[in-house]
């Protein structure tokens, strides 16, 4: 169900849609740190263009769209169908249990949309091998959720230096079995099952951001952001 909300309208996406992106690292730490109750001020459309990051590979022939599913945003969303469906406490109770069963206990979860033009071979989603680094650099793996939005990736024509290629347009949930701090900052590491020559065939990209940390005397500590070295994208 969640899955419904996280989803771009992927056959509206165009090939620059994913690069129009601010950079929000001063307010992440607020909006992935865990908060009390299930009460949620911002609106889950709010988070979501806050946590969300964009990537390309392939020399720009994938393009990628990542959303970390912090409980803020699941508080956020069942605040939302909890008003637009008029959910009695009994009903509120359920989908508050399933969407925490679902997406936040004892596991760590990603929304993960994907632009693929010209290699077919990595249009579906099990092609994508993605994992979640904690902040001391740890992978978790990620694995697909059974249940897609869409039984199929969306096909669609692009036109780029005179030429009509194929593009595919596609999304997955998946889950880390494992409570990953995201407060902490941390990183997905992304490994389609084909890219061509010359380009890397991972990308790894951080969520970076000062945040806050106990000391052993149970007082507040600054940690500035950490301060990491990135392959320059190279494109067409």
């Amino acid at each position: 169900m969640f899955q419904t909300f996280l989803v771009i309208t992927v056959y509206a996406l165009s090939s620059c849609a994913l690069f129009q992106k601010e950079d929000y690292s001063d307010v992440m730490y607020d909006y992935l740190k865990p908060t009390e109750g299930r009460a949620e001020s911002l609106s889950s459309h709010q988070i979501k263009k806050v946590l969300s990051k964009e990537t390309a590979m392939a020399g720009g022939n994938y393009q990628l769209s990542i959303t970390p599913i912090p409980n803020r945003l699941v508080k956020a969303y069942y605040q939302e169908m909890t008003f637009k469906n008029g959910l009695n406490e009994r009903e509120q109770e359920k989908l508050w249990k399933d969407l925490t069963r679902e997406y936040l206990d004892n596991k760590t979860c990603l929304h993960f949309e994907y632009q693929v033009v010209h290699h077919q071979k990595v249009k579906n989603l099990d092609a994508w091998k993605v994992s979640i680094k904690d902040h001391a650099g740890q992978d978790y793996p990620v694995t697909w959720k059974k249940k897609p939005i869409f039984s199929r990736p969306a096909a669609a024509k692009l036109k780029r230096d005179g030429k009509v290629l194929d593009q595919w347009i596609y999304e997955g949930t998946g889950c880390a079995d494992t409570n990953i701090p995201l407060e902490k900052e941390f990183g997905v590491k992304v490994t389609p099952s084909y890219v061509q020559w010359p380009f890397p065939s991972t990308k790894d990209f951080w969520w970076e951001f000062d945040h806050i940390v106990k000391t052993k005397d149970g007082k507040e500590e600054k940690v500035e952001k950490k301060k990491r070295t990135y392959q320059k994208y190279r494109g067409y």
